[in-house]
């Protein structure tokens, strides 16, 4: 989903596939689980996230009206905070 697979190192399952075939050796070192680096993927996901959302809402002629909803939800929220 919107991905051009640049930040492959970020979250890859290491062993598998034609590059490290499974093996004894691979599974005891235990390269068949998902390693990821959590900061980075989770800024990512946000961005997208938010990226499609704003796509979604343009393509539906509501982007105004969110942005209204959204500010008086966010105001309240941070005057609530006093």
């Amino acid at each position: 989903m919107r991905t051009d697979g640049s930040g492959g190192d970020y979250l890859k399952i290491p062993g598998g596939g034609s590059l490290h075939p499974a093996s004894h050796e691979t599974v005891d070192q235990n390269l068949h689980y998902i390693r990821q680096d959590g900061k980075v993927v989770f800024k990512y996901a946000v961005k997208c996230m938010a990226d499609i959302s704003e796509d979604i809402l343009i393509k539906n002629n509501i982007l105004d009206i969110a942005n209204h909803l959204l500010s008086k939800f966010i105001f309240q929220y941070l005057s609530s905070l006093k």
